[in-house]
């Protein structure tokens, strides 16, 4: 997989809001959209309860064939407001240092994720976005794979290179834990992607019915219970763990298995974070060649215990993006500020390894300020 070397750049911001819900990621970066990236600000603004308790709401709701489209529209429109107030920081930092914004790059908040049924649903108000800050806004960037038969995930593995090239010895491998937990590996011209397994959604639903937190704060829980190595054997029975790559899950595909979870409270977020470990190792099985650098990102990297844990049964080094002066938590945003540039020069963001998509493939809709293309 060869690219042209475009010579002209583009300011980006990327807007990003995992399957962990916690809040919006923003990063402001000039790109190429091919090699080139400087990430220059990030900031990051999270959910209120109340928000965050609508958004699982409407999630639930989907999983049992409820929803309302009243209500997703609401909750839309309330997402837009938020998602402007959050990245108004990166606009007044861009006014003040004679930056001209090209290009918003925005995800959505996922509730609702199945190839199968050739759907994935992200919500948000991209039109308003585009409007208040008279920007071109790149939105739905997952439909269009998951039309021509791709699993609409994961997208960031053609940033993955473009960040990581220069950076690591091939082969090597990129893996973010969020609410899902997904892999890039690549070695030389070759790229796979698929999502994994288990990320911090299981562990982190769990963790506020047990434990009324939101997190479990550095793997301090999960550090103190005992693990059912048996039990998490079990679970990967599963048939998705069977199933060859590319491949994508829907971020409360494990939920069915928290109700099989035996001990103390402790024990069960124990369980729970080693079932996502265990899912981790046994996917680098799907490599001929193990890579000689893996590169953790998102909200996991900050769970002590998983990474302990990974060290411990990887054959891999293990790294954390921070190793290579990188922010974790702002690498997806990041991308999809990347993704954007790439939908204005028609270039794709999905390939045949990466989502199960025929051919390479460009995605996102285009949002003109006032008007759509």
């Amino acid at each position: 997989m060869i690219e042209k070397i475009n010579s002209k750049k583009f300011y980006a911001v990327g807007i990003m809001s995992g399957t962990s819900m916690d809040g919006i990621d923003a990063s402001l970066i000039l790109t190429d959209g091919y090699e080139f990236c400087e990430v220059i600000k990030n900031v990051y603004s999270e959910y209120t309860d109340s928000t965050r308790a609508d958004l699982i709401k409407i999630q639930e709701n989907f999983q049992s064939n409820v929803e309302s489209n009243e209500d997703i529209d609401f909750l839309s429109r309330s997402l837009g407001i938020f998602n402007i107030e959050a990245i108004k920081p990166i606009f007044d930092f861009a006014e003040k240092n004679g930056i001209e914004i090209d290009v918003i790059g925005y995800h959505g908040q996922t509730i609702y994720h199945s190839p199968a049924y050739k759907v994935s649903i992200q919500i948000g108000d991209p039109q308003s976005l585009a409007n208040f800050f008279h920007t071109r806004v790149v939105f739905e960037f997952r439909s269009l794979d998951i039309l021509n038969g791709g699993q609409g995930a994961p997208l960031t593995p053609i940033y993955h290179k473009a960040k990581f090239n220069k950076q690591l010895e091939y082969p090597y491998a990129i893996l973010n834990i969020g609410g899902i937990s997904n892999l890039t590996y690549i070695n030389h011209e070759e790229m796979i992607a698929f999502d994994i397994g288990p990320g911090n959604a299981m562990i982190d639903d769990l963790v506020r019915f047990l434990f009324k937190k939101q997190i479990d704060e550095e793997g301090e829980i999960a550090s103190s219970g005992i693990i059912n190595f048996q039990l998490v054997e079990e679970f990967m029975e599963d048939d998705y763990f069977k199933a060859s790559p590319p491949k994508s899950l829907d971020r409360n595909y494990f939920n069915k298995y928290t109700e099989l979870l035996s001990g103390d409270p402790a024990d069960k977020i124990a369980t729970a974070s080693f079932f996502t470990v265990r899912s981790i190792i046994r996917s680098l099985e799907h490599f001929s060649e193990t890579p000689k650098n893996i590169v953790i990102c998102g909200g996991g990297s900050k769970n002590y215990f998983l990474i302990k844990q990974i060290v411990k049964y990887s054959k891999s080094n293990i790294l954390l993006a921070e190793d290579l002066n990188f922010n974790s938590n702002f690498i997806e945003a990041e991308a999809f500020g990347f993704l954007a540039v790439r939908r204005l020069l028609n270039e794709p963001i999905s390939y045949p390894n990466t989502t199960g998509v025929k051919e390479p493939l460009c995605g996102g809709r285009v949002y003109e300020p006032s008007k759509s293309i």
